[in-house]
């Protein structure tokens, strides 16, 4: 990787280059050692005569789940540095356990329930995703999640420590793991917009232990959002939401619903017009359409109550956007798809709506979304009830 050449300057003045990019050159090199040239004591390309290995850790009656983790779109590594940036966060919220349909069908498992992973090594509570994207009796996890993110040791609890003998590259793509429902019926969202959002996920961190499951992260775009994430099997004490309300600036001016013995417990705080603050247990219907109110400062007027009552269906009037898609230019899966069900393709929602046009790390997305559309009139079923839910 040698950038000696480069400078701000250049990046600025002429755009993105290619690598390796050595001091006094003009350009990039358009491929790696085409003087055949390898950076060898003798300069001369070293070949590995491998053999095939299998897996360290075979599945087995007990652990009959393959588990593959690996990187998402917009996260890298731990999320040290990714994850102080909120947008990031808006393609995948929290992380999810992908399977296929047929193998949650087999484990009596329905779309976004919590589920427990376990490994030899350790276990791991997290929701589960219904994806045709995973072969059947096999899993995927993201690799980011570690104990500053989600409680518990993180995603690597699960993992062997196994490693290549010759690259020594570790062997992140294979543990074997069983997976079984979590009855996690009681569930917590709370959000407010923050100036100092890494410091409140700092001290969110403390709380983990209070829930079964819990999760912490970022939203928003022009401003930070921290949002925190919770289950557990009963209703939690008022205490700890009194210390989470206090940490999320929810006050004694907050709009609120409270009903102890069903264990829900709602609350909004909305200044001049905007949400900018929601603390939802118990029932966290309409946590969707709300965090986008909260997200985009939205004026919602006399909506106050309305917003506190929650439902899955938002306010006569407005609309959810979905999932953003791209994230570059904060387009979502609603817009997209409106686009293609009027007839439009790629090329179209690229114009009209500019996905695509940054980083494009979002094109095979939209083209699974158009094929969808096209061959079917509307995305798959595992689609449709993320939607819906």
């Amino acid at each position: 990787l040698d950038i000696t050449g480069l400078s701000y300057n250049i990046l600025e003045s002429r755009g993105p280059q290619q690598w390796p990019f050595a001091e006094h050159a003009k350009t990039g090199k358009i491929r790696l050692y085409e003087d055949g040239i390898f950076p060898t004591e003798n300069g001369r390309a070293k070949f590995a005569n491998t053999k095939f290995l299998p897996v360290a850790e075979a599945t087995t009656a007990k652990f009959p789940i393959s588990l593959n983790t690996g990187r998402l779109r917009d996260q890298w590594h731990g999320m040290s540095r990714t994850g102080r940036v909120a947008q990031l966060y808006a393609h995948a919220p929290e992380p999810t356990l992908a399977m296929h349909p047929k193998t949650l069908a087999d484990l009596s498992i329905s779309n976004h329930d919590f589920v427990t992973i376990t490994s030899a090594r350790g276990t791991l509570i997290i929701p589960v995703e219904a994806s045709t994207d995973v072969a059947i009796n096999e899993a995927f996890l993201p690799m980011h999640w570690g104990s500053r993110f989600i409680k518990g040791n993180g995603i690597n609890a699960l993992t062997v420590s196994a490693f290549d003998p010759i690259s020594r590259q570790p062997e992140l793509k294979h543990a074997a793991v069983s997976v079984a429902r979590a009855n996690l019926s009681w569930r917590l969202v709370a959000m407010t917009e923050t100036t100092g959002a890494n410091a409140l996920l700092a001290k969110l961190t403390s709380h983990f232990d209070d829930f079964e499951y819990a999760t912490c992260g970022l939203a928003g775009r022009d401003h930070d959002v921290v949002v925190f994430r919770a289950a557990a099997t009963k209703a939690v004490s008022q205490t700890v939401l009194d210390k989470l309300d206090a940490l999320f600036g929810i006050d004694g001016t907050a709009l609120a619903l409270s009903d102890a013995a069903t264990g829900v417990a709602r609350a909004i705080k909305v200044d001049a017009g905007k949400l900018i603050a929601m603390r939802l247990a118990g029932d966290i219907s309409g946590h969707q359409w709300l965090g986008e109110w909260l997200e985009s400062r939205v004026d919602i007027g006399a909506l106050g109550y309305r917003a506190l009552a929650g439902g899955s269906t938002p306010p006569a009037g407005t609309a959810t956007r979905g999932r953003i898609i791209c994230a570059c230019h904060n387009v979502a899966h609603n817009e997209i798809a409106a686009c293609f069900t009027a007839g439009g393709n790629v090329a179209d929602a690229q114009r009209k709506l500019k996905c695509g046009t940054g980083c494009g790390s979002c094109l095979p997305e939209l083209r699974r979304i158009e094929l969808k559309i096209r061959v079917e009139g509307s995305e798959d079923d595992c689609a449709l009830e993320e939607l819906a839910a």
